[in-house]
Parts: C-alpha cells; structure tokens; sequence
C-alpha cells in the first residue's frame, strides 16, 4: 500500500494548488515538511466522522472510506476527491464479492483501524478478527469470506487463517489475500536485513508496530 499509496498521495499533492481550499478526511501524510506544505497550499485536516467541513473540496485518504461515509459527504454537498490506494479498493471489492457469494464478511487487521472501518463500513453484518481470541467469538456461520488489511504482516494473517480453520472445521472459509505486495516485500527485506543486523527502534504508529511483530517473530531478534 505505500508504493502505490505515496504515489497516489503526490499525485494529488501536484493538483493542489489548482484544487484550492481542501479539507482531508484523515492523515494524507505522516511527515512533519509535507504537513507545512498542504496547510500553506490551503489543505486542513478533519476526520471522516466529522459532521461538516468548511471547504468545497474534501479528500479520502489512501486508507479508503466506506460507500456510506462517501455518500454522506457527498449528500452534504461536498465534492469527493477519493485518493484511496488501488490495493485498498481492490480489499474492498474481494470483501463485497464474498459477502454477494453468501459468505460471513471477516476482515483479518486493527479493529478501529480507519482502513477496517472502510472495510466493514457497509457491511454491518461483518466481523473483524484481531488476534485469536476473536475467533472464538465470532458467529457461528457456514462460511466465512476472510480478507485483510492491506498492511497486516502475511504471516500472521495466514495464523489467524489456519486458526479459524481447525476453530470452524465444519465451515468453509475462502481466503483472499489482500495483503498488498509492497508490504509482503518490505517484510521479506527486514527478515533478509536482520540476518545480518540488531533492530533498533521504538514501536510507534501502527506500521512500526506490524514491522515490530515481524521482527519480534524471528528467532535470535532483540
């Protein structure tokens, strides 16, 4: 999600100027420089769960927004710029297509992550899997449809997989990797990279702290 989300992201910072007043319905970027330079540009930040913004123009963010939540800003009478990554919609519409199958919407990530919120948005009947102990709570259905948040760490997505397969074996559960490969690739780097060196670091913001658990799951790793 970060190669194709960044990109997205500086291909509308490029259209700014020409945009005017935005409002962006989350955090566009993390870095500290490119913040000064959307507010100078006449960019303000608010959340999709704010009830008005004070300018035309609103953006989603790469982490995707719910048919519902778009609408309502739309019924507003804002104008929806969407800079949802294209893995992002792609998570979307396998969750959609399993749920049209017949299958129990899951979604394998952070549960109030805004991107699940996207996810599950408008779907209510969906169930958000987080670690293990969700498993055992969740409906009992005759077949799951389980998808991810696109920067969940592969390997534990498959755990939780594996996991609600031995706790269902009556069910069907289809997988749909949604895992974005730019993520998968970043993870195979750092395992290549801590053959060789000490990780160092705190775990801060959500992404760190996926790349921590990675870490954390190699043997010999501090």
């Amino acid at each position: 999600m970060f190669v194709l989300g960044f990109v997205t992201r500086l291909n509308r910072l490029k259209i700014l100027p020409r945009l005017g007043e935005l409002t962006i319905l989350g955090e566009l970027v993390h870095n500290p420089i490119a913040k000064e330079r959307l507010t100078a540009l006449g960019a303000v930040e608010s959340s999709l769960e704010a009830r008005s913004a004070t300018t035309k123009k609103v953006m989603i963010t790469a982490h995707g927004a719910s048919d519902q939540a778009v609408a309502k800003w739309r019924d507003l009478g804002h104008e929806v710029i969407d800079g949802t990554c294209p893995l992002v919609h792609q998570a979307h519409q396998a969750l959609f297509d399993l749920a049209r199958a017949g299958f129990h919407p899951t979604v394998i990530g952070k549960r109030g992550h805004v991107e699940v919120r996207g996810l599950i948005g408008d779907l209510p009947e969906a169930s958000v899997i987080e670690s293990e102990d969700d498993i055992h709570s969740l409906p009992i259905m005759p077949r799951y449809g389980v998808v991810s948040q696109t920067t969940q760490p592969i390997d534990y997505v498959k755990t939780l997989v594996a996991a609600l397969q031995r706790e269902r074996p009556e069910a069907m559960v289809e997988f749909r990797d949604t895992v974005c490969q730019p993520t998968k690739n970043r993870q195979t780097a750092l395992r290549v990279l801590l053959d060789e060196v000490e990780a160092v670091g705190s775990g801060g913001r959500q992404k760190q702290q996926q790349y921590f658990a990675v870490v954390k799951g190699l043997s010999g790793c501090r």
